[in-house]
This record gives structure tokens, sequence and C-alpha cells, in this order.
């Protein structure tokens, strides 16, 4: 199912979808976020001819004020026009889409139980070196401390016996 924008009237002149003689121009052209707490969003839009994709493409990168643009439309034009994503209304997506096993036509039942092969789980935590050095522990109470150091001492003597 291939997601089309809906024609309305064009982005840049306003000229309705109804009243052009031509498909259009589907284009996406990003938008500025309002404040620090919105993010930059690109939105596709629809314009009546490739001039008006291109100007709004130079509105989107430099503003609305065109005093205040560093470059002309048509220097603009003449720069960008050849990297711009500017594509007929009709024409097919440019993306492809990943294979998967529901559109390559699948075999397999949709209730199909699939068990996962487990891996054994491997403890993190429970390493077979010792510490060394590094910050010293924090204990809940001395008496976890003295427990720590008994079974410690404890365990060291028993090896080397």
């Amino acid at each position: 199912m291939e997601r089309t924008v809906r024609p309305s009237p064009c982005h840049v002149c306003g000229l309705p979808s109804w009243a052009c003689a031509v498909v259009g121009f589907i284009t996406k052209v990003k938008t500025k976020a309002e404040n620090k707490f919105r993010r930059d969003r690109t939105a596709t839009v629809w314009c009546c001819s490739r001039r008006c994709a291109v100007q709004a493409h130079a509105v989107s990168e430099m503003g609305i004020n065109t005093h205040k643009w560093p470059m002309s439309l048509a220097e603009f034009t003449a720069h960008w026009s050849a990297r711009l994503d500017i594509r007929k209304a009709d024409a097919a997506r440019t993306e492809t889409i990943a294979e998967t096993r529901i559109n390559i036509g699948a075999k397999e039942g949709k209730s199909q139980v699939i068990v996962p092969e487990g891996t054994g789980a491997i403890s993190v935590r429970k390493t077979a070196f010792k510490r060394k050095g590094g910050r010293p522990r924090e204990w809940n109470s001395e008496a976890d401390r003295l427990r720590a150091y008994r079974a410690r001492t404890k365990s060291e003597a028993a090896v080397t016996a």
C-alpha cells in the first residue's frame, strides 16, 4: 500500500489542485522548531509546479523574509535544483521496501508457535577473577564487613592447605 499526499492548495502560491492543468509535484521541506522544546521536522507538501517546489525549499532553508536571503531565488535554483528531492505527484516511490516473510510469500502458518533457541545465560556478576585495587567497598554495617573478611580468610586458608 503506497502512501500518497492528498493534493491540497499549492504550498507556495495557494493555487487549488483542481485549477492546475498538470499533476503537480511532491517534495519534502524542513520546518524549523517553534521553540527549544520542539524538534525540527520534515513535511511532505504538494506544489503546482517545479518552480513553486524550489521556492518552497528556498523558504524552508533561508526563511520567509526574502530581503534577508544571502542569494537570489535564481542563484538558489541554479545551485540546489539538482540536489532537491522533487518528484511528480503520480510518480512511484523511490524507496525500496525491505523483504520480509510477509511480503515474499512465506508459507508459514499465521498461528505457528515459535520457540526461540535459548543460549545459556552467562552471569556477569559471578566472575572468576578477584578485584584488584580501585575504590574500597561500602559496607552496610561493620558486621557485614567482618563476615566478608572471615569468609575470605577461610577460603584462602583452604586453598593454601
